[in-house]
C-alpha cells in the first residue's frame, strides 16, 4: 500500500489546488468561448447565458429542464465534440420531470393531427368482452337493415301504385322500371285510365330510356300515346323532334306540312327573296321526295310565283302613287302593301286598280285568275266587289253581259239578253248594298233573280219595294200584298199608291 500510494495523498484537496499542471474543470469555460445558437423545444432561440445550469449561478440544486438542443447552423459551421457540450443533469425533481413530460406530449400532439380513440374520448380503459359482443350485435343488425333498405329501394312498386301517385300529383319514380315490357305495361294502364298527364309522363320516360327505333314501335302500337306526345312537342316548340317523330311513324305528309308552316313563321319578317328561297328548299327536301305530295308542291310553287308578282306590282304602284301618274291612286289611295297577302286579296286589289289591263301584264286581273286557277264564283265575287267600290256601274253591267259569264243550257249557250251571274243575283244585291249602291241599281239587279220566292225574300230583306210588289202580283198573292203595304214607309206615297193600284187591278188572285 505504501509503495503504490503517492508521496502526497490524492484524496487531499490541496493536491489538486496546488498543482500547476492540473486545474479544476469548469463547465462554463467552453460555452462562454464558443458561439453556438441554441434552440429550445418550442422552436425559439435561446441565448447561451440562459442555457447554463442554474446550479452554477446560484449554487443551489439543479432546477433546469431538459438540455437545449443545438441548431443545424451551429453544427454546419464548426464540428462540435461530445466533450464540448454541457453534461446533462440527472438530478431532476419530480415536479420538473412531470412538467417536462407534459411539454413533450403537448409538442408531440401539436406536431401530429391524428389522435387515438382514448385520447379523444378520455377513455383510457379497454371495453369489456360483454361490451364488445353487444357492439358486434348492433353492427350486424344495422348491416342487415341497410341491406333490406337497399333491396326495397331497388324493387319497383306496383303499376297501380305508381299510377295512383301520378294521378294524385304525389312524388313518383319511373326509373325503377328497367325492362321494356314493364314500361309498356305502365303506359297501357295509363291509357286505360284516360289520364293525359300519366300518358305523357310515361311516354317521355320511354323516349329517354329506349332507342329511337324501339320507341317509335311502341308509339305506333299506341295511337293515344302518339297523339299526346305529338301535341306536347308542338306546344313546346320542338319542331325538329316532332318532324323526326312524324317521319319515323310514317306520317310524311304531316311532317312536310309542319316544315312548311315552320318556314312561313320563321320568315314572316324577312324579305320576299329570303322567304322564296326558304320555300324552294322546303319543296326540294320535304315535298319532292314524296310522290303523294305532288299537289301540295304545285300549290307552294304558285305561292312563290304570287310572291314574286306581288313584289313587282307593289313596287310599280308605289312609284305611280308617288309620282301621280295614275288618277285612280288620287281618288282611291292605296291602304298598304300587298306583299304576303292571299291570292284573293291580290286579285281584288288588281281588280280595283288595274281593271281592264291586258292579260300579258303582271298586274292584270285576268292573268292572276288564269295563273292561279281561280274558279268562276271567286272571280265574280272579286270583280263585283271591286267595281262596286269603284262605282263603275256600266262596267259591272258589261261584265255580267259578257259571253263567258252566260250559263250554258241543254240547248247551247243562252241567247237571252238577261244578265247571268254564277254566284246568283241575290249575292250581287248583297254586295251592292254593302257598297252603298243606289236603290235603283239594287232594284235592277234584284229583278234579275229568276226564282219568285228568292226574289221576294231578297226584295223584302234589302227594301226593294217595287220588286216586292211586282213579285207578289206575279205570284197572285193578294193577302201577302195587303200585309206588305204597311211595311212601306209613309214618306213613299208613290210606292203606296202603286201597291193599291195593283190591288184594284183585274189580276186573277189566288186568295
Amino acid at each position: 500500500m505504501s509503495q503504490l500510494s503517492s508521496p502526497q495523498d490524492e484524496d487531499d484537496e490541496s493536491y489538486w489546488n496546488e498543482s500547476s499542471s492540473l486545474k479544476p474543470f469548469d463547465f462554463t469555460a467552453e460555452l462562454e468561448s464558443d458561439s453556438i445558437n441554441v434552440v429550445g423545444w418550442d422552436g425559439t432561440a435561446v441565448n447561451s447565458q440562459s442555457s447554463r445550469p442554474q446550479s452554477q449561478q446560484s449554487g443551489s440544486s439543479i432546477t433546469s429542464a431538459r438540455p437545449q438542443a443545438a441548431s443545424a447552423r451551429a453544427y454546419s459551421s464548426r464540428s462540435v465534440r461530445n466533450s464540448d457540450l454541457p453534461a446533462p443533469t440527472s438530478r431532476l425533481t419530480s415536479t420538473q420531470s412531470t412538467v417536462s413530460s407534459q411539454q413533450y406530449k403537448g409538442s408531440k400532439s401539436s406536431a401530429s393531427s391524428h389522435q387515438s380513440f382514448p385520447e379523444l374520448t378520455g377513455m383510457n380503459t379497454k371495453p369489456t368482452t360483454t361490451e364488445l359482443v353487444s357492439l358486434e350485435a348492433k353492427v350486424r343488425t344495422l348491416e342487415r337493415q341497410l341491406a333490406e333498405c337497399r333491396k326495397s329501394a331497388e324493387k319497383a312498386p306496383s303499376v297501380g301504385e305508381t299510377l295512383r301517385q301520378l294521378m294524385a300529383g304525389d312524388p313518383f319514380v319511373l326509373e325503377l322500371y328497367k325492362s321494356r315490357g314493364d314500361k309498356g305495361l305502365i303506359l297501357d294502364k295509363a291509357i286505360e285510365r284516360c289520364d293525359g298527364n300519366a300518358i305523357l309522363a310515361t311516354t317521355l320516360f320511354m323516349r329517354n330510356t329506349l332507342k329511337r327505333d324501339l320507341f317509335s314501335k311502341e308509339l305506333m302500337s299506341r295511337p293515344a300515346a302518339m297523339d299526346h306526345y305529338c301535341s306536347y312537342l308542338r306546344d313546346s316548340g320542338e319542331i325538329d323532334e316532332l318532324h323526326e317523330t312524324l317521319s319515323a311513324l310514317g306520317k310524311t305528309e304531316e311532317a312536310a306540312i309542319l316544315k312548311y308552316k315552320h318556314t312561313l313563321s320563321t320568315t314572316s319578317n324577312s324579305s320576299p327573296s329570303i322567304r322564296a328561297n326558304a320555300l324552294k328548299d322546303c319543296i326540294r327536301f320535304y315535298f319532292e321526295p314524296d310522290r303523294q305530295l305532288t299537289t301540295e308542291t304545285g300549290l307552294i310553287n304558285e305561292e312563290i310565283h304570287l310572291m314574286e308578282r306581288q313584289v313587282v306590282v307593289d313596287d310599280i304602284d308605289k312609284k305611280a302613287q308617288e309620282q301621280g301618274t295614275n288618277p285612280i291612286f288620287k281618288t282611291h289611295p292605296r291602304s298598304g302593301s300587298i306583299i304576303y297577302k292571299p291570292v284573293t286579296t291580290t286579285l281584288n286589289y288588281s281588280c280595283c286598280y288595274h281593271w281592264g289591263e291586258k292579260e300579258n301584264i303582271l298586274s292584270s286581273p285576268v292573268s292572276i285568275q288564269k295563273k292561279h286557277n281561280i274558279n268562276q264564283k271567286q272571280w265574280e265575287y272579286s270583280v263585283v266587289d271591286a267595281l262596286c267600290w269603284r262605282k263603275s256601274w256600266t262596267q259591272l253591267k258589261t261584265f255580267f253581259q259578257a259571253p263567258q259569264n252566260r250559263i250554258q243550257s241543254t240547248f247551247g249557250w243562252s241567247a237571252s239578253n238577261r244578265l247571268q251571274a254564277a254566284i246568283g243575283f241575290d249575292k250581287v244585291v248583297e254586295v251592292l248594298t254593302y257598297n252603298n249602291a243606289h236603290a235603283d241599281i239594287i232594284s235592277e239587279y234584284c229583278g234579275e233573280i229568276s226564282s219568285n220566292e228568292k226574289r221576294l225574300e231578297t226584295a223584302q230583306r234589302f227594301c226593294c219595294y217595287k220588286q216586292a210588289i211586282d213579285t207578289l202580283v206575279l205570284m197572285r198573292n193578294r193577302h201577302g200584298l195587303q200585309a206588305y203595304i204597311p211595311h212601306i214607309p209613309k214618306t213613299m206615297n208613290e210606292m203606296i199608291n202603286y201597291a193599291n193600284n195593283k190591288l184594284r187591278s183585274d189580276t186573277k188572285w189566288r186568295n
